[in-house]
């Protein structure tokens, strides 16, 4: 019985060492067979899209930037200011400025102003009396001329020979008289001799007569004098004279005559600068008092305060932060027309991102897909392209604009967060869909792409395919090939041919 028991268990395991080894043999034959097969693709029927991939960042569609931009005042002190990430309503203040010297100019503006209208309406009264009186100046200068000219005309055609036929007919008077006296003392004395008059008598008569000859020789002497004096030096000069003084007097109503209209034009020039400069001191001081009201800034809106400005949706980095932050502080200084906040509401939003030149044929306005913030890994939120700029930005890219569906999106998504945008540019319900890898010549320019479309037990067939649209890692084929097709991943050699053949 025993012997029994170990016959059966010989017998078994003979019968197991039987069938492990043919089963290793199977194992062996089907590893051969398998290394025999070539590694191949299937061509699948399936949903097929081209999807391109853009670096985006979340931005405001609603931002009112901060900035002041006086248009007198220069000197900005700031007093106070909010600070960065604060929430404000609309209305609430922002910015408060230093008002002392700007209040100090505007005082003095005033009081200078008070003194300028002063001295424009004296100048505006004299304007309007030298406009009365240069004209009737003027004629009166004139007539005064044709007078002079008139007189001296008189003077030398009339009067001056007058004179010196006066002087010479003096002479000849006093020659005269001496002659009469003379003539009338003979015949006294002839007379006296004659008569039986006394002797006192005669002498009394006698000596009168004498002295009156006497009288008329000095007179004529002194007659000659004058006479020769006037003819030969008084009558020239006095004729000199007034020829030079008229000469002169008519410089001097020329000169008076260009100068007269000249004071009136002066005077008129003057008011003309006076009055351009008291308007423009007017347009200064509201220039100042408006800006008084901008020393004190406002919010534009209800949001939250970003400090400095987006450019294309990209806030400035920390280091331009801070140093707007040292603008901001008590007694720091700040640029006029330097945007140094922002305020932003947090919603709506939308993406914006930069597109290179060679997916500008791709994407269009109207390209849908989804963005996925950089803190939100998980999350996809649909996009919609709505604008691209007709030309390249600075860095050969062009600007675009997406409108971005952030429903159920966390408060804390916010402008200026970074995102990934996929766009699909491309899509196919039932495309045949193979790997980049099993086609070949996609690249030579003279012929068209082929594959190798394999059947078990046959040699491989060269296929020339038409190929479609294409993403990362596959290529839509249009026509050579059908669903379920087998294509070889590698282009096969000569001996691997003829194997297939025998």
């Amino acid at each position: 019985m025993l012997r029994m028991k170990y016959l059966v268990a010989g017998m078994c395991l003979g019968l197991c060492f039987l069938a492990s080894a043919n089963l290793f043999a199977q194992e062996k034959e089907e590893k051969k067979e398998k290394a025999k097969k070539p590694a191949t693709e299937t061509v699948a029927q399936e949903p097929f899209q081209v999807e391109v991939e853009l670096d985006g960042v979340f931005e405001a569609t609603k931002t009112f930037p901060v900035s002041l931009s006086p248009e007198e005042f220069r000197t900005l002190k700031v007093v106070e200011a909010v600070s960065h990430g604060a929430q404000v309503k609309e209305g609430q203040t922002l910015i408060r400025f230093e008002t002392e010297d700007l209040d100090d100019q505007i005082e003095k503006l005033k009081a200078s102003r008070a003194l300028a209208e002063l001295q424009l309406q004296r100048t505006r009264e004299e304007a309007a009396y030298l406009q009365q009186t240069v004209p009737l100046r003027l004629a009166n200068v004139q007539r005064e001329q044709e007078e002079a000219e008139s007189d001296l005309k008189f003077y030398l055609e009339i009067m001056a020979p007058l004179s010196e036929r006066s002087a010479k007919e003096s002479l000849k008077m006093a020659e005269f008289q001496v002659e009469y006296s003379k003539e009338e003392l003979d015949q006294l004395k002839k007379m006296y001799e004659a008569d039986d008059l006394t002797e006192e008598t005669e002498e009394i008569i006698l000596r009168r007569a004498k002295r009156q000859y006497e009288y008329a020789k000095f007179n004529f002497e002194r007659t000659k004098t004058q006479s020769e004096r006037s003819l030969e030096v008084d009558l020239p000069r006095q004729r000199e004279q007034r020829v030079e003084q008229n000469r002169l007097s008519s410089i001097e109503r020329a000169k008076e005559l260009l100068q007269l209209p000249i004071s009136l034009e002066e005077v008129q020039l003057r008011l003309e600068k006076m009055e351009a400069d008291f308007e423009e001191s007017g347009k200064k001081l509201k220039g100042l008092q408006a800006d008084r009201k901008l020393l004190v800034v406002k919010s534009p809106a209800e949001g939250y305060i970003y400090y400095g400005e987006p450019t294309r949706g990209s806030w400035p980095n920390q280091s331009a932060i801070q140093q707007i932050q040292k603008k901001l502080r008590p007694q720091g200084s700040v640029t006029p027309d330097e945007v140094v906040m922002t305020v932003v509401q947090l919603r709506p939003l939308m993406v914006r991102a930069s597109l290179e030149e060679k997916h500008r044929m791709e994407v269009k306005r109207g390209t849908k897909g989804h963005a996925t913030p950089e803190a939100l890994p998980d999350a996809e939120y649909p996009v919609t392209v709505t604008e691209i700029s007709l030309i390249p930005l600075f860095d050969k890219k062009f600007d675009c604009k997406l409108e971005v569906s952030l429903k159920e999106a966390p408060e804390w998504l916010v402008p200026g967060m970074n995102c990934k945008l996929s766009l699909t540019t491309y899509q196919n319900g039932e495309a045949l869909v193979v790997p980049k890898a099993v086609v070949f010549g996609q690249d030579d320019e003279e012929e068209a792409p082929y594959v190798f479309v394999y059947e078990e037990g046959k040699p491989a067939q060269r296929q020339t395919v038409e190929l479609g649209k294409s993403n990362d890692k596959q290529l839509e084929i249009l026509s050579g090939v059908s669903a379920g097709d087998l294509l070889l991943k590698e282009e096969p050699k000569e001996e691997d041919s003829a194997e297939e053949e025998k």
